[in-house]
């Protein structure tokens, strides 16, 4: 079972020569999640529509972020995830910020 196979080196260079191109869905996808080309912006309104979907759908409920990317009209669950982070890390750095005023 330990054995080491004599065409192990090629049976990897054989899967890189067969495999299938990737989807152009998928390359789109990434570009919108890795902030590539696309740049998503969110209005006061989705955010808005994000935050009540967050209440509507606690941590522990199935399938979360497909039901909170279902109530934001327009926005994939990806482009959901993304901006929570993004507004939980402005929330915290203006927390770490503002001191005491």
């Amino acid at each position: 079972m330990g054995e080491k196979k004599s065409d192990d080196s090629d049976s990897y260079a054989k899967f890189l020569k067969n495999r299938k191109p990737v989807d152009a869905r998928v390359e789109a996808a990434e570009m919108d999640e890795g902030g590539g080309m696309a740049a998503v912006t969110w209005s006061s309104g989705e955010d808005i529509a994000l935050l009540n979907a967050l209440k509507a759908f606690p941590k522990d409920v199935a399938m979360r972020w497909d039901k909170v990317a279902a109530a934001v009209p327009g926005k994939s669950k990806a482009a959901c995830v993304k901006r929570v982070s993004d507004l939980k890390k402005g929330f915290r750095s203006s927390k770490a910020g503002g001191g005491a005023n």
